[in-house]
This record gives C-alpha cells, structure tokens and sequence, in this order.
C-alpha cells in the first residue's frame, strides 16, 4: 500500500501490490479501504488511484474503497476517483 499525499493534505493517489500467492484472499481490499478511511479521517478530500483499464482485480479494489472510474488517463491507465463532499 502506498498513498502520495499532497502538501495541503486535500488530496492523495494511492496504489496497491500483493504477491501472486496471497492475491484473492481480500486483503488488497482491506488494506486499501483501510489506508483510505484513514486519508478521509486526516481531512483528505479527494483520492485517486491510476489503474490499467484491464486490470479487473485493481478495479474491484478501487471500487471497495468508492472510487469510481473517471473519463480522465495517466498514462493509458484510468483514472479513479473518490471525492468527499463535507
């Protein structure tokens, strides 16, 4: 788990790698969702993650956290996005 935070602490990209053999067992789930209610509690209002558009098991993750795909790319990879609204 990663997660770049920016100066401000109003926004952040985080990202997200498990080994082969522990892949499909929930716990990229679990360490995304927690890392991302974490930034959520420390006033962070807007996080992103750049998936590749056929990575399905980063997607689901993505999802699991309440990000939704934007029409926005990096790099070839789509752009995920969660904004909290106060």
């Amino acid at each position: 788990m990663q997660a770049s935070i920016a100066a401000n602490w109003s926004s952040a990209a985080v990202a997200w790698e498990i080994g082969v053999a522990h892949q499909g067992q929930g716990y990229a789930q679990e360490a995304a969702r927690a890392v991302v209610d974490w930034l959520i509690g420390h006033g962070v209002t807007t996080i992103e993650a750049s998936i590749h558009p056929d990575h399905d098991a980063s997607a689901r993750v993505a999802a699991a956290c309440d990000l939704a795909p934007t029409a926005d790319l990096d790099d070839g990879e789509v752009v995920w996005r969660r904004e909290i609204r106060s």
